[in-house]
């Protein structure tokens, strides 16, 4: 039944828009339908009613009055019985107001001429009392209704309100009719047709009718409720019903057909329009409401962050499969019991008492917490609690939209981490590079008087003093060596070297660094080697630097000389658009193992070696940070006992030249 209505009530509406109606253009049909039916019917009364006589007429008058009891009684369960789902106020007070019609209406029915005594003798005026009532009444509703909106506040308009009033308005109408008839002037004289007070009582009905139809228009164009355009078609086919029955009775003193088929036709729309608002609407919207709700129940099934619903006391009712997938726990092993299976042990209590205090009062609890898988690791989660509340304002379950934030907080920590570790070596490389130039003015002072002693000015040393005088100008000399190294490491690390790039001769600048490096090969009985391609002469770098770091190569080839003397070998060419220079020797080699340490700062390859050949293990690391500083690159390769080679490539051309 609620399908056919509501397909049948889709269908006016689609046919509307097909034909592309607009709610006036309905009412103004209605009203020429309804105009022109009574016209019609008015001119051939004569004939129609010719072939009626009084029992004819009472078959034809009851199976009308029944229908429309059945109709009033409809409307009356319609708006009655859906009311707790709908909420609708003002179909609730048409539905009782139509109780009220129904029964007075089936007392007219009983009291009609040609029924059986109902109570007291039938008669017109009888019936006539009853249906009068029936009219006004139901007009005075109409009217009423009009100013009674669906989401009425008003406490009278209650279920049990109403029906009481409906029953008042009937038992003072039977009380009335049936008892104190003689109280009540007469609507109808034998003979003489319809009194001027039945007539003027008719014309009442109409007004209020019409005063309905354009407080309901009013309201319609305020809020374009096209449920009013059903109420605004019947009170103009009331009023034309009440027109029936007033001017054919009156002026023709005939049977009235057209009267009763109005009347069927306005309750049956009546009847639509509170099954629309009490059933049609309410059912549509729980329908898109379930829709939504599926759609929210996928959404939740496929969610990727956890979902816990819980009832009051904290027991858990649902979890999603997100659950499942990040705890361990199976949905099984998790319903019915308390999410402290989740507690890590991480937060303190105060953490759990503003939890609890929060959504107890009804507020949104969030919060990051640490909690535990079944398989104990511990995970983090960004916490969501909201309470749901009954009707009555009353906490009945807690939901808890919870992301595993694990690896954000990972990746925060490590961020955290790597800018501290970054700030503090920053600090430490600027502590040092500030140190090393107050450690050298004192140490450049020892140097130097402990050289001025050794060349006898303050007078001639003996053998002891000589050697004491050795040790200290040699340990100040390695430690300015030290210190002026890791003044360079520091500046580079905390970013206060800038190079300055020039074009120079690659060929010119490894000879003058060989001059600089002759001697110390000499003493180490070292053969210096170059092999130069012709195809390498210039290139942009920093001069003052790419001499540091050849000399820093060649140093190293030259210390670690195998005893017995050896080569050391330069070779420059042009490998596209970068320059390739090797240093390679014929030392003491280096193992595999300890390759990878070659450029790290403070490394030591051997105990024995770092003995034996002494060295601050900063050279290389300093060197590695110059090329890289240039857009290069170095690496080394070697054969234990048989020596070693360090490359290192340049682009022809620095950034920004041209």
């Amino acid at each position: 039944m609620l399908e056919i209505q509501g397909k049948t009530y889709n269908y006016i509406g689609d046919m509307l828009r097909r034909f592309r109606m607009s709610p006036r253009a309905v009412l103004a049909l209605v009203f020429l339908l309804s105009l022109s039916l009574f016209l019609v019917v008015e001119l051939l009364q004569q004939t129609l009613y010719r072939r009626f006589d009084a029992a004819t007429y009472l078959v034809f008058h009851n199976i009308a009055e029944f229908f429309s009891i059945i109709v009033s009684l409809s409307i009356f369960s319609v708006g009655w019985y859906t009311y707790s789902q709908s909420k609708n106020k003002h179909s609730l007070f048409l539905s009782c107001s139509f109780l009220a019609i129904g029964l007075i209406d089936f007392m007219h029915t009983l009291s009609f001429p040609g029924m059986p005594d109902f109570i007291t003798p039938s008669s017109t005026n009888k019936g006539i009392l009853f249906w009068i009532s029936a009219r006004l009444f139901s007009a005075a509703a109409f009217l009423a209704s009009a100013y009674i909106y669906a989401d009425a506040k008003n406490r009278l308009l209650s279920k049990y309100s109403l029906l009481a009033f409906s029953f008042t308005i009937v038992a003072l109408v039977f009380a009335g009719a049936i008892y104190y008839p003689s109280y009540i002037p007469p609507m109808f004289i034998e003979g003489a047709g319809l009194t001027t007070l039945k007539i003027y009582l008719e014309y009442l009905t109409v007004g209020l009718f019409t005063a309905a139809f354009f407080v309901y228009l009013k309201l319609h164009l305020k809020t374009g409720n096209t449920v009013h355009i059903l109420f605004l078609s019947a009170l103009i086919i009331s009023v034309f019903s009440e027109l029936a029955f007033t001017l054919y009775k009156s002026a023709f003193d005939t049977y009235n057909l057209l009267g009763h088929i109005y009347k069927i036709v306005a309750f049956y729309l009546i009847y639509y329009g509170v099954f629309i608002e009490s059933v049609h609407r309410p059912y549509v919207k729980l329908k898109e409401t379930g829709e939504e709700l599926q759609k929210v129940s996928n959404a939740i099934e496929q969610s990727a962050d956890i979902v816990i619903i819980t009832d009051k006391n904290g027991n858990i009712e649902y979890v999603n499969p997100a659950f499942e997938k990040v705890t361990g726990y199976a949905r099984e092993e998790a319903i019915g019991k308390n999410p402290r299976i989740l507690k890590s042990g991480k937060q303190d209590a105060r953490f759990y008492r503003v939890l609890w205090e929060t959504i107890l009062s009804g507020g949104v609890f969030h919060g990051d917490l640490i909690n535990r898988k079944k398989n104990g690791e511990f995970y983090y989660a960004e916490k969501t609690i909201t309470p749901v509340e009954n009707p009555q304002g009353n906490i009945t379950h807690f939901v808890s939209t919870d992301k595993d934030i694990t690896e954000r907080k990972k990746a925060e920590e490590t961020s955290l981490e790597n800018l501290r570790l970054a700030a503090a070596d920053k600090a430490k490389s600027e502590f040092l590079a500030n140190m090393s130039h107050e450690l050298r003015t004192p140490l450049n002072s020892i140097i130097g008087f402990s050289e001025l002693m050794k060349q006898g000015a303050a007078g001639k040393l003996d053998e002891k003093q000589e050697h004491f005088i050795d040790n200290i100008f040699t340990s100040g000399t390695f430690l300015l060596s030290l210190i002026n190294d890791i003044l360079d490491l520091s500046k580079i690390e905390a970013g206060k070297i800038e190079l300055a790039p020039e074009k120079m001769s690659v060929p010119v600048t490894i000879k003058e660094t060989l001059t600089l490096i002759k001697e110390k090969a000499m003493k180490h009985k070292v053969l210096l080697k170059t092999e130069f391609d012709p195809e390498l002469e210039f290139i942009w770098a920093d001069k003052q630097r790419f001499k540091q770091v050849l000399f820093n190569l060649l140093s190293n080839a030259i210390k670690f000389s195998k005893e017995e003397a050896g080569t050391v070998t330069i070779t420059a060419k042009k490998e596209g658009d970068m320059a390739k220079v090797s240093v390679s020797d014929t030392g003491i080699g280096i193992r595999e193992e300890n390759i990878g340490k070659l450029f790290h700062k403070f490394e030591q390859l051997e105990k024995g070696i770092s003995e034996k050949y002494g060295g601050t293990g900063l050279g290389l690391a300093i060197t590695k940070q110059l090329v890289e500083l240039h857009g290069g690159r170095i690496w080394a390769e070697s054969r234990f006992g048989e020596g070693s080679t360090f490359t290192f490539m340049l682009p022809l051309k620095a950034k920004g030249t041209k």
